[in-house]
């Protein structure tokens, strides 16, 4: 994935490394001055279970807040939410979990995000015609509850193409 600015730093995902080797989201921070080198710090390290592994993606910023995808560590992948917490580090939230690969698997493309607070996404496998989906995921009214996922359309493989690998924009 592709690194963004957000207040001075820049912000990435790498598909592997981290504690278990199942990727990680980092920060850059620029050299005092502008000079020298930029300081590396991991700001969440995927475990390879529910909290997904692999993100593949780059990430997007809303509010302060992170969101990206990983592609693996459940039946299909997540999406999730990185967001400054009051001890000066992240706390990670899972989005949506793609569970079962029916409603779609494995996101790879960047998620766009409009602005009511909903995320819009790809996935390359899964979904009614097995080709991926163009999703949707609205956030709750009341906190603490899940997001909505709306399947926008299932690819077929066919005319309409399949496993769409590139992510969303917002026209």
């Amino acid at each position: 994935g592709g690194v963004i600015l957000l207040n001075g730093d820049l912000y990435g995902t790498t598909f592997g490394g981290g504690t278990a080797g199942a990727g990680t989201v980092f920060e850059l921070i620029p050299p005092a001055g502008g000079k020298g080198f930029w300081t590396e710090k991991v700001i969440y390290n995927f475990q390879a279970g529910t909290d997904g592994s692999g993100p593949e993606s780059g990430l997007i910023t809303s509010n302060g807040a992170l969101y990206g995808t990983t592609c693996c560590g459940t039946v299909g992948g997540t999406v999730f939410k990185l967001a400054p917490n009051k001890k000066g580090g992240w706390s990670k939230q899972s989005v949506y979990s793609l569970s079962a690969y029916s409603v779609g698997a494995f996101p790879f493309g960047t998620l766009a995000i409009d602005a009511n607070g909903v995320l819009y996404g790809t996935t390359v496998a899964g979904g009614t015609g097995n080709a991926g989906i163009v999703f949707s995921l609205t956030p709750p009214t009341t906190k603490g509850k899940p997001y909505t996922l709306t399947t926008i359309h299932s690819f077929t493989n066919g005319a309409d193409g399949g496993a769409p690998y590139g992510g969303m924009l917002l026209g």
